[in-house]
């Protein structure tokens, strides 16, 4: 098998598991995989010695098996191909991924390449085209630029639609606002690129996606450090996003800040457009764009006005709309273009805060998971030197590895009220890892009660403990305030009340106070990977049921709740109905069932 194909795997489920998605929940899903790949240096090493040709050469050397090998592996169902237009191959692999998830033809998108110097067959070929540098350096706008470096590695990406991510609480890296592809045609020569071609795509990107090029502040180049790229490039760059500088000096618009990632790693050729990405994504989420190295004279070919090439570690620039964003352009030496533009997303718009560990007097379940045992010691020796390194709260650190990892074939579970505790718990190495069942898991169903179950305090622990929680509750104050005619009592106080001034058995309260607790109840289960098979509800729990159904959303099931409860709890007394109604009701009824 190709190095490529292995790897492709390893580097998938990597992607997998940074996006905190378990893999029964991305096994067999209809996810697509696009891959980028150009030269196959294990095929031509294989095709020197036909006598010894491998029995299964024909599928570990073929380049479309690079990308189904990982659909077959996973047991991935969406479209799965390899793109091939040389240096922009995994940046066609990225707008095909994104098309394929507008046009609902997967639910998610694996975009990876590689790049694997096995031989030195294509740095010849590439030596006589006059490509590559003969001083070894890759010096990106510079004037002593002579040629690109070739590179190794991996990379991979999973994309998901933002509206998806957002429902499921998945970490998101960035987000995609556009990606827009086109050829050159005809110019001076099959290699020489179009600076007209690359402008016409980039115009054409920001005329679909409704963005303006002047809310960009970060441009990653293809920046291959060639004596005709750059210029062409550049001026591309230039023409599209330039902005004219005004006299006066607190009124001039920033330069645009341009980079390549070639100048630090070099040229990764099908995977080059995947490391632009992956070091814009990085300088995206730390607010900060690294530096250009081997960048000292600049090119005197290139028109250096409107632009600004960071020559040490430099924050990010101001932005007009408070969103930090960013393009990265991409061609191949035969003339295909790609661009893309990427935004950063803040994390912190309704996102509960974490409570520090000292706030909790509890424990937490903490689970490592591995397929065998030398994995598993592997695996507690990183969890440990990560809690030295960046010292996580240990609610949040208990819901990733529950939640949002894979259970393999063996686990250690354990109990811990602070990470600390959890590290020196690991480093003693006093506890047995267990095997992982081979029965089918177990079906749960939920019962949602109605009114009549209630007590004082009921929601008092769970608030106390649990910011998930209390962020639902807030959420259901904030929904029931928002009425013209909500409630004077906050739901809040009303489940931390004691018995002395607790209201929760009167009607007007019980049941909505119950279905924010039940619904509460089952966010908190589904953030500790449990979800029923089945529920059901009884009177008011019917409520609770259709939220965890996915039936109705939050703010309907509390509005629901709330009036049902207002207007049952202004209705007539049982008292009131004896005394004062008993002759006109005496011996009436509405229905009869069954008849």
């Amino acid at each position: 098998m190709d190095p490529q194909q292995r790897m492709r795997l390893e580097l998938t489920y990597e992607a997998v598991e940074n996006a905190g998605l378990p893999l029964d929940n991305f096994t067999g899903s209809n996810t697509a995989v696009y891959t980028g790949m150009t030269w196959n240096d294990y095929a031509i090493s294989l095709f020197r010695d036909v006598d010894a040709t491998p029995k299964y050469m024909s599928t570990g050397a073929c380049s479309a098996i690079a990308a189904n090998r990982v659909s077959y592996f996973f047991d991935l169902h969406g479209p799965s191909l390899v793109l091939d237009t040389a240096c922009s191959s995994t940046m066609y692999a990225l707008h095909h991924a994104v098309a394929a998830l507008h046009a609902g033809e997967a639910e998610m998108a694996v975009v990876n390449g590689s790049n694997l110097i096995l031989n030195p067959d294509i740095f010849v070929a590439m030596s006589e085209m006059d490509f590559l540098s003969p001083t070894g350096r890759c010096r990106t706008f510079d004037a002593a630029g002579d040629g690109y470096v070739r590179a190794e590695g991996v990379l991979a990406l999973l994309l998901k639609p933002l509206d998806k991510a957002l429902r499921d609480g998945d970490p998101i890296r960035a987000v995609v606002r556009g990606t827009r592809v086109n050829q050159d045609g005809r110019t001076q020569g099959l290699t020489l690129p179009s600076s007209e071609a690359q402008r016409a795509n980039m115009q054409a990107l920001y005329a679909e996606s409704r963005l303006d090029p002047a809310d960009v502040q970060y441009f990653e180049a293809h920046g291959t450090g060639t004596a005709a790229g750059d210029p062409l490039e550049v001026s591309a760059i230039d023409e599209v996003y330039g902005r004219p500088a005004s006299s006066d000096e607190s009124q001039r618009p920033q330069k645009l800040v341009v980079g390549s990632v070639k100048s630090n790693v070099g040229h990764l050729e099908a995977a080059a457009a995947l490391a632009g990405l992956v070091k814009t994504i990085e300088a995206l989420e730390r607010g900060f764009i690294p530096p250009q190295m081997h960048f000292t004279t600049p090119n005197p070919k290139i028109d250096f006005t409107r632009l600004e090439v960071p020559t040490s570690l430099m924050p990010w620039p101001k932005t007009r709309d408070g969103v930090r964003r960013a393009a990265i352009n991409s061609f191949g030496f035969g003339g295909s273009n790609g661009h893309a533009v990427l935004e950063h997303y803040d994390h912190r718009d309704g996102v509960a805060k974490a409570v520090s560990s000292p706030s909790y007097d509890r424990s937490f379940l903490f689970k490592i998971s591995a397929n065998n045992d030398a994995s598993l010691t592997e695996a507690t020796k990183r969890l440990i030197d990560y809690i030295a390194r960046h010292d996580p709260t240990p609610i949040d650190l208990a819901h990733t590895l529950l939640a949002r990892r894979s259970t393999h074939k063996r686990s250690i579970m354990l109990t811990a009220s602070s990470t600390c505790e959890l590290a020196q718990k690991l480093a003693e190495n006093d506890v047995n890892p267990q095997e992982k069942s081979t029965g089918k898991p177990k079906r749960v169903a939920f019962i949602f009660t109605g009114q009549g179950a209630q007590w004082p305090s009921m929601g008092k622990q769970l608030i106390d403990a649990s910011p998930l929680f209390r962020a639902i509750v807030k959420q259901s104050d904030e929904v029931l305030h928002s009425l013209d005619d909500g409630p004077s009592w906050s739901a809040m106080e009303e489940l931390s009340k004691p018995k002395q001034t607790s209201r929760v058995y009167e009607s007007a309260l019980s049941q909505p106070l119950c279905a924010i607790l039940q619904i509460g109840l089952v966010e908190l289960w589904r953030s500790w990977g449990v979800s029923p098979v089945a529920v059901v509800g009884h009177s008011s729990g019917e409520i609770g049921a259709a939220y965890c159904a996915g039936i109705m959303p939050l703010r309907d099931c509390v509005i629901a709740a709330y009036y049902r409860g207002l207007y049952l709890g202004s209705g007539a007394s049982e008292k009131q109905i004896e005394t004062e109604s008993a002759p006109e009701l005496k011996g009436s009824m509405c229905a009869l069932w069954p008849p």
